[in-house]
């Protein structure tokens, strides 16, 4: 994981770790992909390297686990336009503000996915944000989504949050609880995208429940 200069932090995968089994999803017909996508090792690994302690720090550990989960597989689902910064090197996820992943994300740096390794960028300011592929704004950095649009320019961008007007505000893709501790929903901002030019493959698309916003004026 990189911060400004700092030296990488290596990833350890304690494999032979216990940790709890996380239900994402109702268990519904069109969820079984993503019960297979949190069945796969890259998910298991990222639960078992996660601490999780008693009480609600357990509950955020785990839904932040199936969150970075849900990060890695949007490399599998989400097709990019080209782009120069992005079409070489490793596949980056940038995270704006605090960081709630904990442990969860180094589970994810130095895996590969076709071929090129995946690189985790935490951003303290929008002033220093580089181009990545995938960019989360915590609940705590909802409010800079505006700043980040005018700092993206239009960039190919896949932004993601947890805020309950992030989409509406043209963000990507939005991650909400459903009331049950144990379950995540995820919504897709197909407009946002669009403009974007994210394609985003049917998959994906039907885990999800769609909205329609569009991406604010460049200048907003």
């Amino acid at each position: 994981m990189i911060q400004g200069n700092s030296m990488r932090i290596g990833s350890t995968i304690l494999a032979n770790d216990k940790a709890p089994r996380v239900s994402a999803f109702p268990r519904r017909p069109r969820f079984d992909i993503l019960r297979r996508w949190l069945a796969t090792g890259i998910a298991l690994a990222i639960l078992c390297a996660t601490p999780c302690s008693a009480g609600r720090g357990a509950t955020d550990a785990r839904k932040y686990a199936v969150i970075a989960a849900f990060l890695y597989n949007f490399f599998l689902y989400v097709e990019w336009p080209d782009d120069p910064d992005l079409n070489e090197g490793p596949l980056t996820i940038g995270v704006l503000g605090d960081n709630p992943f904990g442990e969860a994300l180094n589970a994810l740096e130095k895996r590969h996915v076709q071929g090129r390794a995946i690189e985790v960028l935490l951003f303290d300011s929008v002033e220093s944000l580089v181009g990545t592929h995938i960019l989360f704004l915590p609940t705590t950095s909802a409010g800079r989504l505006p700043e980040v649009h005018r700092a993206l320019k239009g960039r190919p961008v896949l932004t993601v949050g947890e805020s309950e007007n992030f989409t509406r505000n043209g963000g990507v893709v939005r991650f909400f609880e459903t009331g049950d501790a144990q379950r995540i929903g995820v919504e897709i901002n197909q407009t946002a995208a669009a403009a974007l030019e994210l394609r985003i493959r049917a998959k994906l698309l039907r885990l999800a429940s769609l909205v329609e916003y569009p991406l604010p004026a460049p200048n907003s």
